[in-house]
């Protein structure tokens, strides 16, 4: 057995498995969007980009065995309650990797077999929330800022998952000097962001890609805020190793600091 789901919204699920059962992990059907041009040819409207995932239900098969009928009843219950729930559900692979997504889960299968007060049959059906796999831990890089006065730092952060990141989170401190303005990029992957705000003594500008969300201190500060152009993501991490350029105005003392936050993805 190459991986199992093993936990969902907290609840660790049956691991037992007869000869004909079987955990799925689909990744879903990239969507297609291809327009037909009058002379009969296609035009693809992703190019040469990625296109997103299709959900596909996420099915888990398993036997569950208790020492009483009504241990097994309750194990039941507590499997039931978590029909139409939203959480985390987790896929541990034969070398204890562990993987997690959101899902829900949405219907559940357990017939009364004949004869049979202790165990129960259970197939669980689970719809994704997108068709990315996060890596069990978050990954952060961070450090000192060094680069001054309209300088540059450039920063490897490597990606170890076979996608891109596309919900990382990048966090500038100054430190006794202000920064008065502030460029992000991703040289590898040619993207660029810019923040044209002034980052006071001591204080944090956060860029979260995912929620799309741009704070200052704490408050809003997106109108200061410049995203890539003509990208779908403000900022992303590829798979393997990512240059990120710092290009920071101001902060004369060079002691400023950055933190990059993120989980490696898996199709």
């Amino acid at each position: 057995m190459a991986y199992a789901l093993t936990e969902f919204d907290g609840l660790t699920l049956p691991a037992y498995k007869e000869a004909n059962q079987s955990d799925e992990l689909g990744t879903g059907v990239a969507l297609t969007s291809y327009a037909q041009t009058p002379g009969g040819q296609f035009y693809d409207n992703y190019g040469s980009g990625v296109a997103p995932m299709g959900q596909d239900p996420i099915v888990k098969e398993s036997r569950l065995i208790e020492t009483s009928s009504a241990n097994l009843r309750i194990a039941l219950d507590a499997l039931r309650s978590k029909k139409g729930r939203r959480g985390v559900l987790k896929a541990t692979f034969h070398d204890a990797t562990v993987r997690w997504i959101y899902a829900r889960l949405v219907d559940i299968h357990h017939p009364a077999l004949r004869g049979n007060i202790r165990t129960a049959d259970v197939r669980m059906i689970f719809v994704p929330e997108g068709g990315i796999w996060y890596h069990a831990t978050q990954t952060t890089a961070s450090g000192t800022l060094t680069a001054t006065g309209g300088g540059t730092q450039d920063v490897v952060v490597s990606n170890a998952g076979n996608v891109n990141v596309v919900d990382l989170v990048v966090t500038v401190t100054a430190g006794t000097n202000s920064i008065t303005a502030l460029t992000i990029a991703n040289i590898t992957a040619s993207y660029t962001t810019s923040y044209s705000g002034t980052i006071a003594t001591t204080k944090a500008l956060a860029v979260d890609v995912g929620a799309m969300s741009v704070l200052y201190d704490g408050a809003n500060a997106y109108s200061s805020f410049t995203p890539s152009t003509n990208k779908a993501q403000w900022l992303i991490l590829q798979p393997g190793n990512n240059t990120i350029r710092f290009t920071v105005t101001g902060n004369a003392a060079a002691n400023s600091t950055y933190s990059i936050v993120y989980y490696p993805t898996y199709a």
